[in-house]
Parts: structure tokens; sequence; C-alpha cells
């Protein structure tokens, strides 16, 4: 696994932050170290030789947002066909199991099912996630999804 110098990090986390704000005065920079500073927290290694999320997580993190984006769009669709149509939905609670070893990567899939609509997370034990889904399809759509693959291999 490529291995960061603290200070290179610092660095290219401030340019990300200056170059996603637009703007270039005290305040952004501020904030961005702030911001920078907060990332690398997060991302502090575990052992000696081993990180909580590697480098890749960065474009995994890239490929999980235009996913989880692509997915809300299709899934709000999906909602308002449902709602302007007045087709019946079928409520259901489903029990999802997930392979994700991590706590922080089975909450950010509970954080995703959340935000696509047509799903709410109720509840995550062990690595059981209980899913209130409006349809079958939604229901369907749980198992096997891009976003619990992109999370895997952001563990590693």
């Amino acid at each position: 696994m490529l291995k960061w110098n603290p200070l290179i990090k610092f660095v290219v986390l401030l340019l990300f932050w200056l170059v996603i704000s637009g703007e270039l005065d005290w305040q952004h920079v501020v904030a961005g170290c702030g911001a920078a500073l907060l990332v690398m927290l997060f991302w502090r290694r575990k052992g000696e030789n081993e990180e909580l999320f590697g480098i890749n997580a960065v474009f995994y993190a890239l490929a999980l947002a235009l996913v989880m984006l692509v997915d809300i769009c299709r899934a709000a669709w999906h909602v308002a066909i449902i709602i302007l149509t007045r087709r019946p939905i079928q409520p259901q609670f489903v029990h999802l199991d997930t392979p994700l070893r991590s706590r922080l990567a089975r909450v950010l899939l509970a954080n995703c099912i959340t935000l696509t609509p047509g799903t709410l997370s109720v509840s995550l034990e062990g690595n059981t996630l209980l899913v209130h889904a409006l349809t079958d399809e939604h229901a369907q759509s749980l198992n096997g999804g891009r976003v619990q693959r992109i999370l895997m291999k952001m563990e590693g």
C-alpha cells in the first residue's frame, strides 16, 4: 500500500479544499486547514503497517458518490411515478445481511440506503440491517448492490 508523508497528505487535502471552495482568502485557508486536519485524524493508522482506509479509498469514495447520485435519481424518479400514477405500494421490512467487516462501512451502507428514496435503514445490529422498503422493487434492489461492493473494496 502506498505510504504518504503526513505533510504531503495535509497539503493535498488543503489544495483539494481550496479548489472545491473556489476562493483563496484567509477564511477559506483556515477552514481548509481545519478540514484537512480532521480528515487526517480519521485517516490515521490503526496499527504500525495498517491504515483504516488506504489511499485507494479516495477513488472508491468518488465512485461511491457517483453511484449514489445515479441511484438517488433513479429511485426518486421511481417514487415520483408511484405517487403520480397512484400505484399501490407494498411496504415491507427486509433483513439485509452484509459481509462488510468494519462498523464504519456498515454505517456508511445504512446511510446510503436511507439517502435513497423508497428505502430507510431502521436498525443496524452486528452485520444485519433492518430496512424498510416502499415496494418489492426497492426491497430487491438491496441485495448485492453496487454500494455494498464499493464499500467492500474500500475495506480492502
